[in-house]
């Protein structure tokens, strides 16, 4: 009953446990957020709300993942499915989605990743098309670690086409990094040099470094001393 003080207290308790939760995810303390996740889930429960319940298996199924603790992470993510509903909104199933391909594509599962990710892709297009320089740059990264180099490139292009305009700059580093990695794979050097100009650009034009962000760091490829020069 939703006038019941017990259901009121049990949905703000698990409201500020996932509040929690998210910050300790996003500083990279894993431990701390899979532990929050946890306990947060007993609210979630007695609150008997299906977002709060997906909300916290996202979290620790993203924590396990980023711990390393990959077919775990993948297997709490298969308890998320049955609650879903078109009544779901779509920044939790934007996460689900991206969640899920990132699980299946570190357990080496590249086509079930795939799959996610262009279920992403649709999400995306429907609701908030900018958001698909994330489907195109994980179809990309997919491409890249099972080592289809053309099909990655294409994909990286097409986020980079849309990140760039935007100019929101910790999306945009992301995708520059990870695209200069697969130009130096491909030994595509006029091509790779250009890339990573930007990207040494980007990070300079500001005055926080993104790239020094636990969760974007997790992302990211440390080039060091790479000079432009070097071939």
């Amino acid at each position: 009953n939703a006038k019941d003080p017990s259901f009121i207290s049990d949905k703000n308790m698990a409201d500020s446990i996932y509040r929690f939760a998210q910050r300790k995810l996003m500083r990279g303390k894993k431990d701390s957020a899979l532990l929050l996740a946890r306990i947060g889930m007993s609210y979630a429960e007695k609150a008997g709300i299906d977002t709060l319940r997906i909300k916290f298996l996202l979290v620790e199924a993203n924590a396990l993942n980023l711990g390393g603790d990959k077919k775990e992470g993948l297997l709490i993510l298969k308890k998320v499915a049955p609650l879903l509903s078109e009544n779901t909104p779509y920044p939790i199933l934007e996460k689900y989605y991206n969640l899920v391909g990132n699980c299946y594509r570190n357990n080496l599962l590249y086509d079930s990743a795939l799959y996610y990710f262009q279920e992403l892709e649709k999400l995306n297009t429907i609701n908030n098309p900018y958001r698909n320089w994330l489907a195109y740059y994980q179809i990309g990264l997919t491409f890249s670690q099972a080592n289809l180099l053309d099909e990655a490139e294409k994909y990286f292009w097409k986020s980079y086409a849309i990140s760039k305009p935007k100019g929101i700059r910790a999306d945009h580093g992301v995708v520059l990094n990870e695209f200069a990695s697969l130009l130096s794979k491909k030994n595509m050097p006029e091509k790779f040099s250009a890339i990573l100009k930007e990207y040494y650009d980007l990070i300079h034009s500001g005055k926080k470094d993104f790239s020094n962000d636990p969760i974007h760091g997790m992302l990211f490829i440390d080039w060091g001393e790479y000079t432009l020069e070097r071939k």
